[in-house]
């Protein structure tokens, strides 16, 4: 299958994983195999994830769920699962599908979009303020309550090699 898949023992450790997972990991199928799932998962998500799986192996009901896994090359990799207990004190069946890349794209348009908005906001502030100071100090104002900045500078050239800075 394409989809990432494993099976993860009732101690946590990976007892079996497909070629989609290690390729997703960027790990090599055999040293996936015998480590813990959760040593997998990035850092800040791991008490989410072992709560899961103790309702998992507690209710033996299917549970959806999203992960950031980290790779061995570095890389955060967003998975979305569906996992199943095989049975009273069985182990847990992941199915996943890699995501990753729609949430880049996503992230991207987020950026884009941004920065458009920014930009619509310097339009109107060089329409409707009354200097070009004031349209700046309007921009600088936007972009740090944007970036959650406490400050921020711009710098008008009024002749070449002069610089006349204005804060926020």
């Amino acid at each position: 299958s394409s989809d990432p898949m494993c099976v993860v023992t009732n101690e946590g450790h990976l007892q079996r994983v497909n070629s989609a997972l290690a390729q997703s990991l960027s790990q090599a199928l055999p040293d996936l195999l015998g480590t813990r799932f959760i040593d997998h998962v990035c850092p800040e998500e791991r008490e989410r994830i072992e709560s899961l799986f103790t309702s998992i192996a507690e209710n033996r009901e299917p549970v959806s769920f999203s992960a950031r896994l980290a790779a061995g090359d570095g890389s955060v990799v967003c998975i979305e699962c569906r996992a199943e207990s095989l049975g009273a004190a069985g182990p847990i069946c992941i199915v996943g599908n890699d995501v990753s890349e729609g949430k880049v794209t996503e992230s991207a348009l987020h950026r884009e979009e941004d920065f458009v908005s920014l930009l619509q906001i310097a339009a109107v502030a060089s329409n409707e303020a009354s200097s070009l100071e004031d349209a700046l100090a309007t921009v600088i104002a936007a972009i740090c309550a944007r970036r959650g900045l406490s400050l921020g500078h711009s710098y008008l050239v009024t002749e070449p090699g002069v610089l006349e800075a204005s804060s926020r």
